[in-house]
């Protein structure tokens, strides 16, 4: 299930998971930041290229449990008709302590 509101000129569509898990995905400077609400960012698995990628916070894949499953080349279109087209390249938590929020890096 996905609901959309407009805050000032962002878009914010929230997602719920097979779980009823809220996720909210929001528009930022042209990238999606990704926030698992409450429990919903407990169990995630992620994926990366290399070791190096992994020090550095740098994913090609995230799962949180229930969903979604997000991975590069990944086409947001699938969360809101406007984001059609905006593929992810990479993702990373938003700052390094963040176990909840992810930056999708907008190709």
């Amino acid at each position: 299930m996905v609901t959309v509101s407009h805050k000032k000129e962002l878009m914010i569509v929230k997602y719920i998971n097979r779980y009823e898990d809220v996720i909210i995905f929001e528009e930022v400077s042209g990238n999606i930041k990704m926030t698992f609400t409450e429990d919903s960012g407990l169990y995630i698995r992620y994926g990366w290229k290399t070791d190096s990628d992994k020090e550095n916070g740098v994913y090609d894949m995230i799962d949180g449990s229930g969903g979604p499953y997000i991975t590069e080349s990944t086409n947001m279109g699938r969360f809101h008709k406007n984001w059609e087209g905006k593929l992810v390249d990479y993702i990373t938590p938003e700052n390094p302590s963040s176990k909840n929020t992810y930056l999708l890096v907008i190709k």
